[in-house]
């Protein structure tokens, strides 16, 4: 008896070594790694090459991240540690090296995805490697499909790529503003692969019914850092999404929603002043 093939989705490695408990209800942070965790720079191909061959040991994270996350992870609550998960373009082959850096920082981590860069080659679909939008609401539509319904998404990423638009775009689906036909004429605006509009809607739908979102969304903040000191990208009209300068502002933005206490803030802008280059 022949098996059944499973449905099309973008070619991606997740794996989630802490589920999140199903009573749960409460924040979860979803972090970006490159340019936002870590101190990297990948304008050009060798810089990706560069980046692959790297230790652990070599990797350096952004001034004040590592603090920050501790803050994060601790919450309000030392009882109960808040779910922290990575969505990166990486390729699965960097799992353990990125793994090993999060033990370095002592960051301990419930899951992470990477993008298969070798079934995109092997596919050619080389354009895909660069490009982020389908790989990364892939991700994140599975992940929150496991999630319960009570888990509130704080999304952070980097004004370098297309973090901005993937995470307000993600944030209008679970609004319910962006499904079915509309999601793929948005997403055919965003240009992604036809064959991933179909999936990404699909996924969609299947988040929406396995962990309904309240009125409103499920999507509590998104926070963009710029990795340009001297300027960016326009982002003001991308709804719900907060732009930072480093993680000393951020530290300072998530005080005023509750999320980390005010000794954090001070250690983080402490941190930040003492790693920034000069």
């Amino acid at each position: 008896m022949s098996g059944v093939s499973a449905p099309y989705r973008f070619p991606l490695d997740l794996v989630e070594r802490e589920p999140i408990a199903p009573a749960y209800a409460g924040p979860v942070d979803i972090w970006d790694i490159d340019q936002t965790y870590l101190d990297t720079r990948l304008r050009r191909w060798r810089d990706l090459i560069a980046t692959a061959l790297e230790s652990a040991e070599d990797k350096r994270a952004r001034p004040g991240v590592v603090p920050l996350l501790h803050a994060l992870r601790r919450g309000t609550d030392p009882e109960r540690p808040c779910p922290l998960y990575f969505v990166s373009a990486s390729p699965p082959q960097l799992r353990p090296v990125l793994e090993q850096k999060l033990a370095i920082d002592g960051i301990p981590c419930n899951g992470m995805a990477l993008k298969d860069h070798l079934a995109l080659l092997g596919a050619r679909r080389l354009r895909e490697i660069r490009r982020h939008v389908g790989y990364k609401l892939s991700a994140l539509l599975l992940f929150r499909a496991r999630w319960p319904a009570g888990a509130r998404e704080w999304l952070y990423g980097d004004d370098g790529e297309s973090d901005p638009v993937i995470y307000a775009t993600y944030r209008q689906i679970r609004r319910g503003e962006l499904a079915g036909e509309a999601l793929e004429a948005q997403l055919a605006e965003l240009q992604v692969d036809p064959r991933d509009r179909a999936a990404i809607a699909r996924l969609a739908e299947q988040a929406q019914t396995a962990s309904p979102p309240p009125p409103g969304g499920s999507v509590e903040a998104i926070y963009i850092v710029r990795t340009d000191p001297t300027g960016g990208p326009d982002l003001d009209h991308l709804p719900g999404v907060c732009v930072v300068r480093d993680a000393a502002e951020l530290a300072r933005r998530l005080a005023e929603r509750g999320r980390i206490d005010d000794r954090a803030v001070e250690e983080v802008t402490a941190a930040v002043r003492e790693q920034q280059p000069r």
